[in-house]
């Protein structure tokens, strides 16, 4: 039985690839929604706004995932201090990478059939478990970024897997999330109060300017791409999104 994520229709469907995509079959090292080692320990979690999407949501990412917050990283702080003791949801220092899903719950339709964001309900993200099957943004996008998963386990080069192969894979570290309604069910604890207090965590990114804020090569989510699925590559400094992203999960 084949269940697809991201597909056009309104219930699971195959996604069709139209290049050459990559088999995982691997489980994912952490849960939907993944906690912090020890009680009463903050999870290391981000509050992330990507351009055009009309809410930001908080993203709980696995152990070692989540680079610390700027300021943090002038400090000299470790990750355990930044994210895990004083709970900090600041953009990280460095570029972190997101695959995003938005579900049908989350979306309405539209008398001319398109789609259009529900604003009407809370809203959480749930991590997933890595595709199987997974193709990224084409045009070249993916060229300059990190290795696919399956490539850096063959230890394969950089060069071999984005230009040799033409692999359209998000890089290894990227983490799988989907949005869904806020339910008493899935809402994690309360966090513990944090040590250092932040100011204007709005999981936008600081235009500062420079080359690290391209927002030249960023798509709009104002309209939702039918495979309702796009790839967030982001940090203090940047925020870029990509659309018609296609993930497919295999059930036994």
């Amino acid at each position: 039985m084949f269940s697809g994520v991201g597909s056009i229709g309104g219930n699971a469907q195959l996604n069709i690839f139209s290049s050459m995509v990559l088999p995982y079959n691997q489980t994912s090292v952490f849960g939907a929604n993944n906690t912090a080692k020890k009680d009463g320990e903050n999870p290391q979690q981000c509050t992330v706004h990507p351009t055009g999407l009309p809410f930001a949501f908080d993203v709980t990412f696995p152990d070692r995932r989540l680079p610390v917050c700027q300021r943090c990283k002038k400090n000299f702080r470790s990750r355990d201090l930044c994210r895990t003791r004083d709970g900090h949801r600041a953009l990280p220092w460095a570029t972190t990478y997101l695959v995003v899903t938005l579900t049908d719950e989350v979306l309405s339709q539209n008398e001319d059939g398109t789609l259009s964001y529900r604003q009407d309900i809370p809203i959480i993200a749930e991590t997933q478990n890595i595709p199987d099957l997974c193709k990224g943004p084409a045009g070249g996008f993916m060229e300059s970024e990190p290795i696919c998963k399956v490539c850096k386990d063959k230890n394969y080069t950089r060069d071999y897997c984005r230009n040799v192969s033409g692999h359209t894979t998000p890089p290894h570290q990227a983490v799988y999330i989907k949005i869904v309604p806020k339910t008493e069910a899935n809402t994690l604890p309360p966090r513990k109060k944090k040590r250092k207090i932040e100011d204007g965590v709005d999981g936008k990114a600081k235009n500062e300017g420079g080359e690290n804020n391209a927002k030249d090569d960023s798509d709009d989510l104002t309209d939702i791409h039918p495979s309702k699925t796009f790839l967030v590559v982001f940090s203090a400094t940047k925020m870029i999104v990509k659309v018609g992203i296609c993930t497919l999960y295999l059930l036994c």
